[in-house]
């Protein structure tokens, strides 16, 4: 079986507003099946509070799509980001190629 490295475009610090959550808009992709709740959130929001340089780590994996970016990985912390008053985050950016 032969592999094939995906390249990654780029990696930047993105403005939240051009970050969109996975509902299906990347072909082939379906939205973003998980959604934690409670206390999970709660657990999630705390970590980011308590160690925001773990997001350089575990950065947002996004797709561009028409001028903004999809969330293909991290919609929980994308939603938990917004909510502790953050304005951007570190992302991954996948090449418009990338199958």
């Amino acid at each position: 079986m032969e592999t094939k490295r995906i390249e990654i475009l780029q990696a930047m610090e993105l403005s939240l507003e051009l970050c969109r959550p996975n509902e299906g808009q990347v072909e082939g992709l379906p939205k973003n099946p998980r959604i934690i709740r409670d206390a999970k959130y709660k657990l999630l929001l705390k970590s980011i509070e308590d160690m925001p340089e773990m997001m350089s780590l575990r950065e947002l994996l996004v797709f561009p799509v028409d001028g903004y970016y999809v969330i293909i990985g991290g919609n929980m912390r994308y939603r938990a980001l917004q909510e502790l008053g953050y304005t951007s985050a570190p992302c991954k950016i996948l090449a418009p190629d990338t199958p």
